[in-house]
């Protein structure tokens, strides 16, 4: 018996090499295809509304410090991420920086689905390989209006991704730590810390998730209150060094936000409100909101009381309505309505569920990701990767709930199923951004080369200098661009980045002038 257990472990160990191997390759040739995008320039040069660096793309480790200090007092926080991004750049440029972000998020991926084995345990019919096929597609539904917005673009991901490389990790530490070693204590702290001392959504995120899990161990006097003890420090000293820097209220005083400040917190709720559910649940992103809703039927149907089984009509109702206002006119009142009621019902009857199956860290997880999304209402700037940390939160605690839906006999079956379109979706739609980063990549490959040659050929600053530079075939996979109007302050970044003179002429073609020349 001994013998052939040896003989299934490496086979179960090839496995899972195959498809980490798989997973990584994938995700590196989706970042192959990303380029630099907007204030991307600015950072990588140490240009981002600081005049102080006099070296150029030669800086100093004194000159980054002298920048990051520049941000912290006058811009905000965020100076622990911009830091290794900087280094990152300086060092290797943006084939450095794509082969980081592949391990970073094959990190995620790979955390997502190890918490959950872990927090399953021995009720999990499903096999570790299957948990990381799952938790890569799962990956793979962000929609392509969020994706380019907040991951495939590299200053937006270092703040809101990468951060949940060392919060997952810490989590995962916190669950399989059974001796109460110093050493692991100073660890998860540090680990909080470090992910919490990066962008005010994710800090405030970590901060609540670590404060529930403290009090959770406090109530229910669980044998791990000092490792939570030691995580709660670290997140509220990284995410308080974050959320209250100087620059944080100096950038909040700003006089394009001057009509915000005047409102009331009542009238600020109401002015973001709509925005943030759009942003959130909104028509761009249908398809994820009915994956939550199967979601949320799975769960309904977990529950013992009948209550839950008739909210099944209600859930799937709701979802109709919200498909049917995405491909037809509705009033925007009865659409907000439809989607107030909508997340009432996800929101309650998850929290219940975790509730019922004692699953404290996933309720933490929760609610935490609520409340990045709640100090929103408050905030005069919502942006469509403002939905990142919670849509992190979500796809966990999903998966988390349909993986236990599959331990129900009757249901298991039709669980498998579910498990099976979710993820045949999400690859699908993972390879469609795929393959539009990659329509554009020849032209941004040639762009970058234009750029390349201005700035060994060190051109001399006359009126006529110009650089002929091409459009994108499809702007969708991209981020802002700077022919777009109204971004054209972008090309000072550039500049400073490609070390051009600033007063050379951009002329924009369109790509497709490019592709004919091309095939002559």
């Amino acid at each position: 018996m001994s013998g052939m257990m040896q003989k299934r472990k490496p086979k179960k160990l090839n496995c899972n090499i195959w498809i980490i191997g798989i997973i990584v390759a994938l995700l590196y040739a989706q970042h192959y295809a990303v380029p630099m995008f907007f204030d991307d320039y600015g950072y990588a040069s140490l240009s981002y509304g600081w005049n102080g660096n006099q070296h150029g793309m030669l800086y100093t480790i004194g000159d980054v410090f002298n920048f990051l200090k520049f941000q912290y007092l006058n811009w905000g926080g965020r100076i622990v991420y911009f830091f290794f991004e900087i280094m990152v750049f300086r060092i290797g440029g943006v084939r450095l920086i794509q082969v980081l972000q592949t391990l970073i998020i094959t990190g995620i991926i790979l955390l997502t689905a190890q918490i959950i084995m872990k927090n399953i345990g021995e009720r999990n019919i499903l096999q570790l390989p299957v948990i990381y096929i799952l938790s890569f597609a799962m990956y793979g539904t962000f929609a392509l209006f969020c994706a380019a917005d907040g991951i495939y673009w590299y200053t937006s991901s270092v703040l809101y991704v990468w951060p949940f490389l060392p919060f997952l990790l810490g989590i995962l530490i916190n669950m399989q730590n059974q001796v109460k070693r110093r050493w692991i204590n100073l660890a998860y702290m540090f680990l909080m810390f470090l992910a919490a001392f990066s962008q005010e959504q994710v800090a405030v995120l970590i901060i609540v998730y670590s404060v529930l899990d403290f009090s959770f161990e406090l109530l229910l006097k669980k044998e791990k209150l000092e490792i939570a003890l030691h995580g709660m420090i670290g997140a509220c000293v990284g995410g308080g060094l974050e959320i209250l820097a100087p620059g944080n209220f100096n950038r909040a005083s700003n006089a394009m936000y001057s009509e915000f400040s005047n409102y009331n917190i009542i009238q600020k709720i109401k002015y973001n409100f709509p925005k943030l559910l759009e942003i959130n649940i909104g028509d761009y992103n249908w398809i994820f909101i009915i994956i939550l809703s199967v979601v949320l039927v799975e769960v309904c149907l977990q529950f013992e009381k009948k209550v839950f089984h008739r909210m099944v009509p209600v859930i799937l109702a709701l979802i109709l309505g919200i498909i049917y206002g995405r491909f037809n006119t509705i009033p925007e009142k009865i659409t907000l309505c439809i989607k107030i009621v909508w997340c009432i019902l996800f929101t309650t009857i998850l929290i219940l569920y975790f509730i019922k199956n004692s699953s404290w860290k996933m309720l933490a997880l929760l609610i935490g990701g609520l409340c990045s999304q709640g100090m929103m209402l408050v905030i005069p700037s919502i942006s469509v990767r403002s939905c990142l940390p919670f849509m992190f939160v979500l796809h966990i605690v999903s998966l988390n709930a349909m993986i236990e839906f599959g331990k129900i006999e009757k249901y298991k079956k039709l669980s498998i199923l579910i498990m099976m379109c979710i993820g045949l979706y999400g690859i699908v739609n993972f390879s469609y951004i795929l393959h539009g980063y990659w329509v554009n990549y020849e032209t941004q490959q040639m762009n970058h080369y234009k750029l390349l040659e201005a700035s060994y050929q060190k051109l001399e600053t006359k009126e006529k200098s110009e650089i002929v530079l091409y459009k994108l075939l499809d702007d969708k996979f991209a981020n802002i661009m700077q022919y777009r109007e109204g971004y054209d302050y972008m090309i000072y970044w550039i500049c400073k980045y490609y070390e051009i003179p600033e007063n050379i002429n951009f002329i924009w073609r369109d790509s497709l002038y490019w592709c004919e020349k091309n095939t002559k």
